[in-house]
C-alpha cells in the first residue's frame, strides 16, 4: 500500500471516536437496561471473536500448536494489532454502569457544574493510570487501567448522550459548517504539529491512549458526523446512504479487528499494478471478509444452539409448553 502521511495522521483520532461513541451508547442503554447487564453480557460474546480469530491467525498457527502459546497470545492480546482494543472494551463495559450514575447523580441548577467538578478527578485518574499502568504489556489503551485516557472520552461520550437533545436547537447547517471549517483548521494544525502538543502535557505524546491532539477532533468530528448524517437522512434522496452506513455500522467492530487478518496474511501475496484497483480490492476484502467471517461465526453460533435444544428435552418440552 501506499502511505500519504498527512491522511494516517488526520486517521488517528478514529479509535478515539469509537470510544466516544461507545459512551453514548453505553449511557442510553444504561438508561433502558436498568439492571446495567446489557454490555457485561457482550463482554463472553467480544471475547469470542478474540479466540476464533487465533485460529484464523495463520501466520501464528504453527507456533501456537507447536510449542503451546495459544493462551499467551489469548491473555496479552497481542496476537494481531487491534486487538487490544478486546481488553479495552472490557474494561469499560465493566465500569460503564458505575460511572452511569455518577453521570446522574449530577441534575438540578448546577448540573454542568456537577459534571465539570466530576470531569477532574476523571482526567486524575486517566493521566495516573495512563503514566503509571501496564497490563501484561498489552499495546495502547488496552494495556492501561480503565483505558487511560480512554476513559475521558468515554465519560465525555456519557455527558454528549445525557445532553443529546439540546442538539436540536442549533441550526444543521451551520454546525455542519462550524465543525467541517474547525476539522480542516485542527488537521492543518496536526499536521504542523505533529503531536508536539501532547507532549507539553502529562499525558505524554501520542495518539494510544489518545491526548490533546486526536481527544480534540473526535469531539469535532462527533459534531460534524451529527451534521452531515442527520441532514442526509433529512432528504428522500440521500437516506439510502443512512441506511447503508448503519447497516455497515453493525459490523464496525469486527472489520476493526478482523481486517489485519486480510491485510498482513493473505493480500499481501498478490500484486498489483494499479494503485485505485489495489485499494478497491484491499478495502474490499477487508471489510466484505470481516463480515463473512461475522456472518459465519453466527451461522455457526445458531446451528450450535439449534443442536443443544434438539438434544435437551427440557428445552424442547418449554417450547412446546409455549406453542
Amino acid at each position: 500500500m501506499e502511505f500519504n502521511q498527512n491522511i494516517i495522521q488526520f486517521s488517528y483520532f478514529s479509535v478515539t471516536l469509537f470510544i466516544t461513541l461507545f459512551g453514548m451508547t453505553a449511557y442510553l442503554l444504561q438508561s433502558i437496561d436498568m439492571d446495567g447487564l446489557r454490555y457485561l453480557l457482550k463482554c463472553p460474546k467480544l471475547l469470542l471473536w478474540h479466540i476464533v480469530l487465533q485460529f484464523l491467525s495463520i501466520k501464528y498457527m504453527l507456533i501456537i500448536f507447536l510449542i503451546g502459546s495459544y493462551g499467551k497470545y489469548l491473555v496479552h492480546f497481542n496476537i494481531s494489532g487491534p486487538h487490544y482494543f478486546v481488553f479495552l472494551y472490557l474494561q469499560l463495559a465493566i465500569i460503564s454502569k458505575a460511572l452511569w450514575h455518577l453521570v446522574g447523580f449530577c441534575h438540578g441548577k448546577y448540573e454542568m457544574l456537577q459534571e465539570v467538578l466530576l470531569f477532574v478527578p476523571i482526567v486524575f485518574v486517566a493521566y495516573l493510570t495512563t503514566n503509571y499502568s501496564n497490563i501484561f504489556n498489552i499495546f495502547g489503551g488496552g494495556g492501561k487501567l480503565l483505558g487511560g485516557t480512554y476513559l475521558i472520552v468515554f465519560y465525555l461520550g456519557m455527558l454528549l448522550a445525557k445532553h443529546y437533545d439540546a442538539w436540536g436547537r442549533y441550526n444543521i447547517i451551520k454546525s455542519i459548517i462550524i465543525s467541517v471549517v474547525l476539522a480542516c483548521a485542527w488537521w492543518c494544525f496536526e499536521c504542523r504539529d505533529y503531536f508536539h502538543i501532547d507532549s507539553l502535557i502529562p499525558f505524554g505524546a501520542g495518539f494510544n491512549p489518545p491526548s490533546i491532539t486526536s481527544i480534540t477532533m473526535s469531539i469535532i468530528m462527533i459534531f460534524a458526523s451529527y451534521g452531515i448524517f442527520t441532514t442526509l437522512e433529512q432528504c428522500r434522496y440521500t437516506r439510502f446512504i443512512t441506511a447503508f452506513i448503519s447497516w455497515l455500522g453493525k459490523y464496525t467492530l469486527y472489520i476493526f479487528l478482523y481486517h489485519r487478518l486480510f491485510l498482513d496474511y493473505i493480500l499481501t501475496k498478490f500484486e498489483f499494478q494499479s494503485i485505485q484497483i489495489k485499494r478497491l480490492i484491499y478495502f474490499g476484502a477487508m471489510i466484505g471478509g470481516s463480515i463473512f467471517i461475522a456472518q459465519m461465526i453466527k451461522l455457526a453460533k445458531g446451528f450450535c444452539c439449534i443442536v443443544v435444544d434438539y438434544n435437551d428435552p427440557l428445552s424442547a418440552a418449554r417450547k412446546s409448553e409455549s406453542t
